[in-house]
């Protein structure tokens, strides 16, 4: 697990699992909801097919956390402009301007 700080006041736990049976981030957390505090739940779960190790092999929680750091420019990338253009339509037909 690691904590993901968002800004100053959000910080989100996580946890990566791997697994071979059939079972979902969903249906851990109604595990753990009889086990743990509220506080102690992962808000997010991650399934990943190996977890990447240290020369110790120990989990290596440098590599997870920067899996999770995506720079602001790439997810900008992701949305082309028709899309933009149709919910800026969207948006201006509801609010009038």
């Amino acid at each position: 697990m690691i904590v993901k700080e968002y800004s100053e006041l959000d910080k989100r736990l996580i946890a990566f699992y791997t697994t071979k049976l059939d079972i979902s981030g969903g249906e851990i957390r109604e595990y753990l909801k009889d086990k743990l505090p509220a506080y102690m739940i992962p808000n997010q779960l991650i399934l990943k097919s190996e977890l990447p190790l240290t020369l110790n092999g120990k989990i290596d929680k440098k590599k997870l956390k920067s899996e999770l750091d995506i720079p602001k420019e790439s997810l900008m990338n992701k949305v082309d402009n028709s899309t933009f253009e149709k919910l800026s339509g969207i948006w201006k037909e509801l609010f009038r301007y």
